[in-house]
Parts: structure tokens; C-alpha cells; sequence
């Protein structure tokens, strides 16, 4: 039976699992029932944040249609709740649904802030520790935010981190970029759309102090012909990402438009060359997952300076 869970940002001030609690199963976690279950939304008191434990089976996706109108209004609610900002909410969680296996039972969830900048690191089948918590209901299905998963021992680390960040907006700085290259081919012709100006798309590097974390946010081109958009998660200095997945993008070339899915893509690997406010450059390599007949670049050359 497939189930989904969603996640935002973070919530109010609450307390977190001690580094030694054992981990109790996403199931027990939805036990609690709606006190309203015709609602189409309904708010709960802040939650403790719960030390979950499943396995990822390597499955993503954007949510569905209904799965967005089921969640829109819970998440605005939410939202406003709690004083925080729609593109707040928007900019700290990851774009697609990922699914877990507890019990028999599949979760769909959606990784927030910290944990959307890591998701390129688990593996398909691989068992995970989670940090969750119950933000509330809608039509009676409970939607539960979750913002770390990773082992054991990572969990167990990032919750005292967690305690002092939980309740106040994620500290982030960002850099604009306003000029650089972008190089990359598609159907055997190679594109080198130049940056796009920082008042029409900005790119960006930003900086989470508090997670020792960055990320790219890369736009080139014309939008009416030619343009590129590159985000780039989870960066923490100029190395050798082996296996990166933290990446999403989009093309339009002319008519044709494509967009850049870690699925589509194999055996990732990104160089970061420099990582600063001043610049950023690097690559980023893959191959065409088995069963992908569609056409994607799979090799990106990008410069950013101010």
C-alpha cells in the first residue's frame, strides 16, 4: 500500500530525540488520528521531533496532482501559522516525493531543509535513521515533516544541531553571480549560453553556516531562445563528488525544453574546482541511465564570477 508524507521547513520550538533513544517505526508515527478527519485542514499542536527509522528503496518523484491539492492548503496554513513565508517554504525542500518502506507499508516523503541537500546520498535498499514530526491533517491523512535522514550516527549528530535551529528561519547568505559560461552538448551541436543578468534570473551561491553547506543556483542563456538553469545541493568546498544526485536543472532550446532529472542520469560525478563568493567552476559528468531513450546532455562545464 503506498501512503505519502510531506515535509517542509522547520516548525515551532520543540524538543529533540536524545543522541542515545532508539528509533521508532514511520507506522507508529501515523498512529495518532485526526480529531477532524472531514477537514481539509487541520493544525497540529507542535510536535516533539521523533527519531524514525525505514529504508529507502530508491524511488522519486514530483507529487501528483492530488497529492498538491490535498497538501496546498495544509502547507499555507501552516505556513502562516508559524509566521514563515511562502518562498520561504518553497526554497527548503526537495522538489520530488522520495519513497520509504516500514512494516509492509510505502511513504512517500518530501525532504526538507536540512535533508534536501543530502538526498543524493542514499541509496536504493539502504536502511535509514529519519528525523520526523507531525505537523497536522488533511481529509484525515497525516502529514508528517521530515528534514534528516541519513545513518545512525548521522541522526544521533544532527540532533542537538537541530535543537538550536528548530523554530527560527534556516540562517542562509547568498552571492550573486553576474557573469560566466555555461558549456554543454545536445543532439551532437555544443551550446555555450553566457550567464543571464542578475536582475532578470539571479544566480546565486548561498551558504548555510549553521550545516557548513552551500549551494548553486546557475542560470545562462536567453529566455526567449536559449537558456540554461543549473541548481547544484549539498556542496561543502571545491572537491570530487563521486555518485552526486543533489542536482536538478532545466533546458530550452528553442522549442525544445528538457529537464535535468538525476533518474534520467548515472554514475554522477562533479569536480568543484573553486566554491567562493568571488567565483565558482567545476563539471559535472554522467551517463545515460539503462532504459532512458530520451535525449539528455550528460556532460556540464559552468563558471560563475561576480
Amino acid at each position: 500500500m503506498n501512503r505519502y508524507l510531506a515535509a517542509i521547513a522547520l516548525s515551532a520550538l520543540v524538543a529533540v530525540p536524545a543522541a542515545d533513544a532508539k528509533p521508532v517505526s514511520l507506522q507508529s508515527v501515523h498512529a495518532v488520528k485526526a480529531q477532524s478527519p472531514a477537514a481539509a485542514v487541520e493544525l497540529s499542536k507542535p510536535d516533539a521531533i521523533t527519531h524514525a527509522a525505514a529504508t529507502y528503496t530508491g524511488k522519486q518523484r514530483p507529487p501528483d496532482y492530488r497529492e498538491r491539492q490535498l497538501l496546498g492548503p495544509l502547507l499555507s496554513a501552516w505556513a502562516a501559522d508559524r509566521k514563515l513565508g511562502r518562498r520561504y517554504v518553497d526554497r527548503n525542500f526537495h522538489e520530488n516525493l522520495l519513497e520509504f518502506e516500514d512494516g509492509g507499508e510505502r511513504y512517500w516523503l518530501l525532504m526538507a531543509f536540512p535533508a534536501n541537500q543530502r538526498v543524493g546520498r542514499l541509496k536504493a535498499g539502504q536502511g535509514v535513521d529519519l528525523l520526523v514530526q507531525r505537523i497536522g491533517y488533511s481529509y484525515g491523512r497525516p502529514v508528517v515533516i521530515a528534514f534528516y535522514a541519513g545513518a545512525p550516527e548521522e541522526v544521533a549528530a544532527a540532533a542537538p544541531r537541530l535543537a538550536t535551529q528548530v523554530g527560527r528561519p534556516v540562517v542562509e547568505t547568498a552571492a550573486p553571480y553576474r557573469e560566466g559560461q555555461l558549456r554543454f552538448e545536445y543532439a551532437a551541436v555544443e551550446h555555450d549560453p553566457a550567464m543571464t543578468p542578475a536582475e532578470l534570473n539571479p544566480s546565486t551561491l548561498t551558504t548555510y553556516p549553521d550545516q557548513n553547506l552551500s549551494e548553486l543556483n546557475l542560470f545562462y542563456g536567453d529566455i526567449s531562445n536559449l537558456s540554461a538553469r543549473l541548481r547544484l545541493r549539498g556542496l561543502t568546498k571545491p572537491a570530487e563528488y563521486a555518485d552526486y544526485g543533489e542536482f536538478e536543472g532545466d533546458l530550452s532550446l528553442g522549442a525544445t525544453h528538457i529537464r535535468l532529472n538525476p533518474s534520467l542520469l548515472r554514475d554522477c560525478r562533479l569536480v568543484v574546482a573553486r566554491l567562493e563568493a568571488a567565483g565558482a567552476e567545476g563539471t559535472l559528468s554522467c551517463r545515460s541511465a539503462e532504459g532512458v531513450s530520451e535525449l539528455v546532455p550528460t556532460r556540464f562545464e559552468f563558471s560563475a564570477r561576480q
